[in-house]
């Protein structure tokens, strides 16, 4: 799977902000005296929470964020002996955390190995009902779905995650693409990043504090300083997207009808 660029903070530097932030920062020993995170299992599991409390007010808070919309590329085994394979199963990849649903489209090869263009994106039942009835197939895959991955026997697992299934079995290391739109999705582990980029890492931090305060405060009201700045941020690096011609009037000059003018908008705005 290719490496998803993330440039946002850690878990771990969220924490240490946020602790910073509300006075519970915990200083290193000896000649290192540089913050580090809690030590108290309580207090770093509060942090967490209300760093991820914040988070998803960061992310709803803008539904055209350009970051929520991300390729993930997979190169498949066909020996599933790659490090996204479940159960060393050649058909099943682990996805990335934030994937939490099917892309918004097709797989689409992106390599001269496949036959074909795509993989068509179908429900999970399609799917296993082809699975069980030809266990053994392989080749060019046809139909893949994502779907939750099941905790592994007798475990557990500490976040949500998905899988994307295929049928049949890959013959080749075909590499693979797809667009998702990212939902909101939980920090777990304390290398984890989140998907905004570091340009909007004060913002996060900003509704984590809010969260944080609403503890002792419930109905302190959302701040929006940082928040707007990311906003208008990311507004302002949204590429240009052409609508569709529209009409911005028609008259008539007694029997005669004037030619229809047409506007083209990009980005809700007419040229």
């Amino acid at each position: 799977m290719q490496a998803q660029v993330l440039t946002g903070w850690t878990l771990r530097q969220l924490i240490i902000e946020l602790a910073d932030a509300v006075s519970l920062a915990t200083l290193g020993t000896g000649s290192d005296n540089r913050a580090t995170i809690p030590t108290d299992p309580n207090t770093l599991d509060q942090l967490t929470r209300a760093i991820n409390r914040g988070y998803k007010s960061f992310l709803t808070a803008n539904p055209r964020w350009t970051f929520l919309e991300r390729p993930v590329q997979i190169t498949l085994s066909a020996d599933g002996t790659a490090a996204q394979c479940v159960e060393g199963d050649p058909a099943r990849y682990l996805l990335p955390s934030f994937v939490n649903g099917n892309p918004k489209g097709d797989w689409s090869f992106i390599d001269d190995r496949a036959d074909r263009v795509c993989i068509m994106t179908m429900h999970e039942h399609v799917v296993r009902r082809l699975r069980d009835g030809s266990p053994d197939t392989s080749g060019t895959p046809l139909y893949g779905c994502v779907r939750p991955l099941d905790p592994p026997k007798g475990g557990s697992l500490r976040a949500a995650r998905h899988e994307l299934v295929l049928y049949p079995d890959p013959d080749e290391a075909y590499v693979i693409e797809a667009m998702f739109r990212i939902g909101a999705h939980e920090l777990v582990e304390l290398e984890d990043r989140h998907v905004a980029g570091a340009e909007h890492d004060m913002a996060i931090l900003e509704q984590a504090v809010w969260q944080w305060r609403q503890l002792d405060t419930p109905g302190l009201p959302q701040p929006t300083t940082e928040l707007a700045k990311s906003i208008a941020m990311d507004r302002a690096t949204t590429p240009n997207r052409a609508g569709s011609f529209v009409s911005t009037f028609q008259t008539d000059r007694g029997n005669k009808r004037l030619p229809e003018r047409r506007t083209i908008f990009v980005n809700d705005q007419p040229l």
